[in-house]
């Protein structure tokens, strides 16, 4: 049987595969399924009762209406509905203890602590003093989240080369900085447990220090319930950890619903979960060197599903951003372990900096003229400017409903 992201939607059983299978599988199936929301279900509810604007009764309303949402996903097998009932929940939640539209404001300062400033301003100054000014904006923006210092010339190269991505902190950040901080951990002594718990409180105040951005916060909670699955000896879903973490994040602040960071974040990592499989079953047929249908797949998924938002919000979409991923993507592993080493070094003193800058300055120069030739011809994007937000809907029920059928025929058996 099919082990499908948001459950098994489309496996038939057979008599002969009904007699092998006793009933009690399936109500330990159900047990399981139940444990699992109504865990994060009391989590959300201690939230709420622990920091209500008006009321406990509000928690318990919500409690309610997710109740009967989880009850019918549980009942049909179907977690899809299960998980719809969390983030409303969540939104609901949010929005009833939020009523001015103010987002939750647990126990942070309005400003940064001051060694946060500290560390964020050293390492400013140190990716200034080692890269010139166009790696340098690129860096500030990879590193530290300091998009505002992007000039207007190179964001509209990486929008045209569909490279505007790589300077949000996001997935592929986070995971290489947490594997590099394990990695390091566990080569000093530590056990890999212990290693794992260290990374995470690292990674939290790491992303608190970038100023918490939708797509960073998006990865370290995905990041960090893989890692306590792990500890715990459960495996992870991609998807149940994509859920969860919309859920926390629109329960926090459900006006982040229309960010737009949000939404292309979440569109992003949708797709790749649902549409990349889908790619690599069309691609299987050629030969794969280096995991290049890997890559392939999830540069297209990323882009199939993020098109129509671009194109709403920007009025434009690259149309070579597929092949400028598929060549760039493989070394922005190398050049951010790279560049953290030179501007941790950097801050130590400059001159350790630029020695130890060399592989990073050569992995910026060959990202870079990529960009700008991907850039330069004028049917490298496709300019729409009155993009109807009517238009996206078909769009994404199209594409649920080839991933619905893609699902189906995968689990019909073969003749």
């Amino acid at each position: 049987m099919n082990q499908e992201p948001f459950g098994d939607w489309s496996h038939q059983y057979t008599p002969q595969e009904h007699n092998m299978q006793p009933p009690v599988n399936i109500y330990k199936e159900k047990e399981v399924l139940r444990h699992d929301y109504l865990f994060w279900l009391i989590i959300l509810l201690i939230a709420g009762i622990l920091f209500p604007s008006n009321s406990p009764l509000i928690a318990i309303f919500g409690a309610v209406l997710a109740g009967m949402s989880l009850s019918v996903g549980i009942s049909l097998k179907r977690s899809l509905y299960a998980f719809i009932g969390l983030l409303i929940f969540a939104f609901l939640l949010g929005i009833l203890r939020t009523p001015e539209g103010t987002p939750i404001k647990l126990t942070a300062p309005p400003e940064k602590p001051q060694y946060f400033s500290i560390i964020q301003e050293r390492s400013s100054k140190s990716i200034d003093a080692i890269f010139s000014s166009q790696k340098s904006e690129i860096l500030q923006a990879m590193l530290l989240g300091n998009t505002q210092k992007l000039s207007w010339e190179t964001k509209n190269s990486l929008n045209r080369s569909g490279l505007r991505h790589i300077t949000a902190i996001s997935g592929m950040h986070i995971a290489t900085i947490y594997i590099l901080l394990t990695f390091f951990f566990v080569a000093i002594g530590l056990w890999r447990q212990h290693a794992l718990v260290v990374s995470s409180i690292i990674m939290i105040l790491y992303v608190l220090l970038i100023g918490a951005p939708p797509s960073a916060v998006r990865a370290l909670i995905m990041g960090m319930f893989l890692v306590f699955s792990e500890l715990l000896g459960r495996p992870g879903n991609g998807a149940r950890f994509l859920v969860f973490a919309a859920s926390i994040m629109i329960f926090l602040n459900p006006q982040i619903v229309w960010s737009i960071g949000f939404q292309l974040s979440f569109s992003a990592v949708l797709g790749i979960i649902f549409l990349s499989p889908i790619f690599e079953r069309a691609f299987e047929r050629f030969p794969n060197p280096l995991h290049i249908q890997t890559l392939i797949s999830i540069s297209l998924a990323a882009q199939v599903s993020v098109f129509p938002l671009l194109l709403f919000y920007f009025g434009e979409g690259s149309i070579v951003g597929i092949l400028v991923n598929i060549l760039i993507i493989p070394l922005l592993p190398l050049l951010l372990v790279s560049s953290f080493v030179a501007v941790a070094l950097g801050i130590i003193h400059p001159l350790l900096g630029i020695i130890f800058s060399v592989p990073a300055t050569i992995l910026l120069s060959g990202l870079l003229f990529i960009m700008n030739f991907a850039a330069t011809p004028s049917f490298s994007t496709v300019i729409v400017p009155s993009f109807s937000w009517a238009l996206i809907i078909p769009y994404y029920f199209i594409l649920m409903l080839i991933v619905l059928h893609k699902k189906a025929s995968a689990g019909a058996p073969s003749n």
